[in-house]
């Protein structure tokens, strides 16, 4: 596995769009353990259902419809092609990338360049970078679900 974050495209062979069984067997033949959850989602017009594939190796895959829509990863094992990466500072992050702003709705740092970031307030470094499907900039566009 390379260990490039790619946004709006995914983390190695694991690409957004794909289905969840794809995704399955991609971490089956790599023998990587993992559990699913199912979680109802009331926040969105279609009260869609999103399955949840956590790894044990620290990414997390969500579907809706059986798409994959986002990818969370909290490993600092990957990084974006940038040289973000779990664990390094906020304020490093926004010296490698300048379009990097805090987003008070959803308590996150987002990119223009396709991903959004979560830190630990504690110390200010990385928890999770997540990359998405680009129909999630949109809601109007996510929440049909037409994608």
């Amino acid at each position: 596995m390379n260990n490039y974050i790619e946004p709006f495209i995914g983390v190695d062979a694991f690409k957004l769009l794909s289905t969840e069984e794809s995704i399955k067997k991609l971490l089956n033949s790599q023998n990587l353990s993992y559990t699913i959850s199912i979680q109802t989602n009331q926040e969105c017009t279609m009260k869609v259902p999103w399955t949840i594939i956590r790894c044990k190796s620290g990414i997390n895959f969500y579907f809706a419809k059986n798409k994959l829509f986002e990818i969370v990863v909290k490993s600092d094992n990957f990084c974006l092609e940038n040289g973000i990466a779990v664990g390094m500072t906020i304020e490093k992050a926004k010296q490698i990338d300048s379009s990097i702003i805090y987003d008070d709705w959803n308590e996150d740092w987002s990119s223009d360049l396709g991903y959004w970031l979560c830190d630990r307030i504690e110390d200010g470094t990385i928890a999770s970078i997540t990359i998405f499907i680009k129909e999630v900039l949109d809601d109007e566009k996510f929440d049909k679900y037409d994608w």
